[in-house]
Formats: C-alpha cells, structure tokens, sequence
C-alpha cells in the first residue's frame, strides 16, 4: 500500500528516515504547484533523482555547469530519444564524461533536489514500494540523511554568506 500525505504533516527528514529506517525500494514524489520530483530508493538508500522541470534536470546541470556544450547535450539526446537509457548512461557509453564524474554529479544534483524539496511547506508526496525506474541508469547509492544535512549546511552557507555581503 502506498503512503501519501502532506508535506506539512511529514516533513522531507521524516519520510526520509522512514524510508532509510525501514530499508524501502520504491519511488517517493513530491509534488508542488506543478512541479513534480522523484527519488528513487533501493533498500533505504537513494539511487536516482527525476524532475518535471527542465531546469532541474541532470542535462541542463550539466550544460551550465560547463561539463557539456549544448551540442553534445544534444548528441547525447539524439542518442536517448527512445527513452530506454538514462542521460548519465548515455555520457558515459559515448565517451564524454566518465562513470565516476556522472555520479559525482548526479550526487551534487541531489543535494539541491533534498534543498528544494525540504524548503517546500504545502507541498504532497506519495511513496510507492517496488516502484522501479524504466530506463537503464546509473545508480547511485546514497544515504538519505547525510544527503538532506549536505544539503541543509550547503543553505546555511548561502544564507550565511549571502547576509555577510550585504552593508
């Protein structure tokens, strides 16, 4: 049976210990005016990410963290067009970014889905046991909670340096 409620009643850090606690495979998404996020988790540990947002896709981190140029960003879609292979997969096949430089990445693009969706107050979420990604990828394996307090000191430091600039 699915769990779903509200983020204002089980926060990110709840559902996420739950999950890591519970040893749970399956797919939380986290929905939000319009704006979808899954994680994806393999017995309590984080494995993927995905986002209905093209800003808050792994291409798009890529190409302005300057890692890809847009031609090879499109390349590499032109490979990906039937959907069965995973960006990340795709980089590493063609030879553009190695497997260890994808999961360090994939790895810093979940550190700022946990920021965003752990700033989220009115959002939903839904988790589904056994849900599976239907493509091929490269797995992460990620523990869920030093994700979220990753990401959490990453806001901190902003905030921090952000109020020390101002006069």
């Amino acid at each position: 049976m699915p769990l779903a409620g509200q983020l204002s009643t089980m926060s990110l850090p709840d559902l996420l210990q739950w999950v890591q606690f519970g040893s749970k495979s399956g797919r939380a998404e986290f929905r939000k005016r319009g704006s979808i996020r899954g994680l994806y988790f393999r017995n309590g540990r984080v494995i993927a990410s995905e986002s209905s947002e093209a800003a808050n896709q792994f291409g798009t981190h890529l190409v302005e963290g300057g890692y890809l140029t847009n031609d090879e960003f499109a390349k590499a879609r032109e490979v990906a067009e039937d959907g069965s292979t995973s960006l990340g997969s795709i980089l590493v096949r063609i030879g553009l970014v190695s497997e260890s430089e994808v999961k360090r990445l994939l790895k810093r693009k979940l550190e700022n889905e946990f920021a965003e969706i752990g700033s989220w107050r009115d959002g939903d979420f839904s988790f589904v046991e056994e849900a599976e990604l239907s493509s091929e990828f490269i797995p992460l394996n990620e523990d869920p909670m030093t994700l979220f307090l990753a990401a959490r000191r990453n806001c901190e430091l902003s905030e921090t340096a952000a109020s020390q600039s101002r006069p």
